[in-house]
This record gives structure tokens, sequence and C-alpha cells, in this order.
């Protein structure tokens, strides 16, 4: 690593690749990589993209617009206001939509796994939009909290 002026000015690798600032930039800052173990990973403001890979992860989203990606294992995602994108990956995942930030548009993805949907009206002020994406063969589990009748409309889109 080099350093200029007291801040990161370059990466060199092993094989001579070298990454300039905007470089870095571009593929470092703002996202936050797990382990193979389980983790338990928070956005803030630094990271808003957060990628749990395998283990059993608990990845929790900041208040600002995030995207969370549990990867490989039996993973818990919990959206916390933004507009906010959730993609369970392989396993038995969980993917709460939480959080206080009205007109908002989120999109919970299970992918391959036996998935549960939790939707917590009350811990959203207004409930806007929530897209539930599963096109797998899975059973899956959708859990409407402090949700009346009236505000639900479920669709089913054809493969």
């Amino acid at each position: 690593m080099h350093f200029g002026e007291g801040q990161l000015s370059s990466i060199v690798f092993d094989d001579g690749t070298v990454w300039n600032k905007a470089q870095i930039e571009a593929n470092i800052i703002g996202r936050l990589l797990g382990t193979d173990g389980d983790d338990h990973l928070q956005a803030d403001a630094n990271y808003s993209v957060i990628y749990g890979l395998d283990g059993n992860d608990t990845i929790q989203g900041g208040v600002q617009n995030d995207y969370l990606y549990g990867g490989n294992g039996d993973d818990t995602l919990i959206s916390n206001g933004g507009s906010d994108s959730l993609y369970g990956g392989s396993g038995n995942d969980t993917l709460i939509y939480g959080g206080n930030s009205p007109n908002v548009y989120t999109g919970l993805i299970g992918e391959a796994g036996n998935d549960t949907y939790i939707v917590d009206k009350a811990l959203l002020g207004s409930l806007s939009y929530v897209h539930i994406l599963d096109n797998t063969n899975e059973q899956n589990t959708l859990y409407l909290k402090s949700v009346s009748a009236d505000e639900i409309i479920l669709k089913q889109a054809s493969a």
C-alpha cells in the first residue's frame, strides 16, 4: 500500500496489479465482507453493501439504502429503513423488513432453501412497498405482523 499526504493513494497486489484511489473507492469503500464463520455484521454510514459469505450470518441494515447478501448458510437479514434489497442466498434464511422509513421500496429475495419472510408494520411507521421474490419450489413462510387484511395486496407472478 502506498500513502500520500496522509491518505491511501494506491494498493499494489502480488501479481503487479495497482489500484489507484478511485479504484479503491469503487471496489472497497462501502462494502463489508463476512467470513466463512457465523458473522454478525451491521451497516453504518460507511457500509451499505454487505456480503455475509459462508456461515450462519446475522446482517442488519442501516438507515440508508442497503444491499444485504447472506450467501451460503442459514442467515438472518434485517432491513432497518431506507430502500433495501435483501438476498438470502442458499440455506434456510430469515428476511425481516423493519425500520421506520415511510415510502420506501424493499425487496426480499430468499433464493434457494426454506425461507421465512417477516413484515412487521409496528416497526415501520407506515408500510409502503415490500416485494417478495422467491422462484424456488421450496417451503417458504410469510409472517405479516400488525397488518390488517385490508392493507394486504398479494400478487403471484407467473414463472
